[in-house]
């Protein structure tokens, strides 16, 4: 007799066979019979994204005693976990909560020399429901970026050819520098136009320049008013220096 096949998740299949896959596998074709073909169904339901128990080890990473022993050391709580019908999409939780895991504490101090026992409360995250689909998403996305919804990644608008001296970064979306240079005090490494060491107001963005710009135009009009004061204090001090002399002459001319 026939086996009547369950065919709701072949659309799923072809189109996973259509994309793209990242991981090399050995394999060999055999005959797919329909006995081979119900095993394959009923071991995607076996592996399919759902909540599953998942070991967490309990850690005391700010815990400064010289000993430590947790009892127990681990524990189990639910967690998405599977494969999604699209090798592009990820099993990943879409509502979660901390459950509070209760622990002994045993420690130490050798100085001492007694044993200290305490009890502790580890917050652990459980998954409460799971689904497949895109991690990344269009809002992860940057300016120079769009979303390419079938291998959910953020791809660069504008690929362009770079200079022999620097290399295509899909991460900035720009060229930059095979060669990392260490710059001495005051400069800073260029590593997107120069590929050499400048100085860092050449580096600023637009806003910056505006800053540097604003001071070194505030800086030049308060030495520009600080010369012309002193400017004006010296001929102040010239022209009462001119009167005393000539008021000095002219009582001179008197009593001759």
């Amino acid at each position: 007799m026939d086996v009547i096949l369950n065919t709701s998740v072949l659309p799923f299949l072809l189109l996973s066979s259509v994309l793209p896959t990242y991981v090399l596998s050995q394999y060999t074709l055999t005959k797919c019979t329909n006995e081979v073909q119900m095993k394959i169904y009923e071991n995607l339901l076996t592996s399919e994204c759902k909540l599953r128990y998942e070991k967490v080890n309990l850690h005391l990473g700010n815990y400064t005693s010289s000993a430590v022993q947790v009892i127990p050391s681990e524990t189990v709580v639910k967690r998405c976990g599977g494969t999604c019908y699209s090798p592009q999409h990820s099993c990943y939780p879409t509502t979660s909560k901390m459950v509070d895991i209760e622990a002994i504490v045993v420690s130490t101090n050798f100085g001492e020399g007694f044993w200290n026992t305490q009890c502790a409360i580890f917050q652990v995250r459980e998954d409460l429901a799971c689904a497949c689909g895109c991690l990344v998403t269009a809002a992860d996305c940057r300016e120079k970026e769009y979303y390419e919804e079938r291998t959910c990644q953020c791809v660069c608008r504008n690929k362009i050819i770079c200079l022999q001296d620097k290399f295509w970064d899909p991460s900035t979306c720009s060229c930059r520098c095979k060669q990392l240079t260490t710059c001495n005090t005051g400069y800073v490494f260029d590593d997107e136009e120069t590929c050499g060491c400048v100085w860092p107001f050449l580096k600023a963005g637009p806003s910056e320049l505006v800053l540097v710009t604003a001071a070194a135009a505030s800086l030049l009009l308060t030495v520009s008013i600080f010369a012309l004061l002193r400017f004006r204090n010296k001929r102040l001090q010239a022209t009462d220096k001119e009167k005393i002399n000539s008021s000095l002459l002219n009582n001179v001319g008197i009593f001759l």
